[in-house]
């Protein structure tokens, strides 16, 4: 491990961010995972390099809306009443990732070596 840091710089690098996460569902509990899904996709989607690891830190519930609607079979019998919860949230989370440098990626192709950037990259 002493050779590997030796060598070159690391490049495993640890933030902490903040994200406003909203999610829904049918019961409080469905809507906090649907919450913590979208942001998984979030922090995916804001990351530019490969996740190694996701920690939440901090979760605080900023809204919640319960939305109500009656529902009755040929609108007249059997009357329920149907509830679909909202959530916004601020979660706070530590995020793992592999930095790679984008000079040091190459492409062999028919043998021939060739460095490439990301713009290039798309048009192979």
């Amino acid at each position: 491990m002493e050779n590997l840091k030796a060598k070159s710089e690391n490049q495993l690098k640890e933030i902490v961010k903040e994200f406003n996460i909203s999610g829904r569902g049918k019961s409080e509990t469905l809507a906090i995972q649907n919450a913590f899904t979208n942001l998984r996709k979030e922090v995916y989607a804001s990351i530019d390099g490969c996740i190694v690891f996701m920690e939440p830190e901090a979760f605080r519930i900023d809204k919640m809306t319960i939305k109500e609607r009656e529902e009755k079979f040929l609108w007249v019998f059997m009357p329920k009443i149907k509830r679909e919860y909202l959530v916004k949230s601020t979660i706070q989370v530590r995020i793992r990732y592999i930095d790679y440098k984008e000079d040091s990626v190459e492409v062999i192709r028919d043998g021939k070596k060739r460095l490439i950037n990301r713009l290039q990259e798309n048009s192979l």
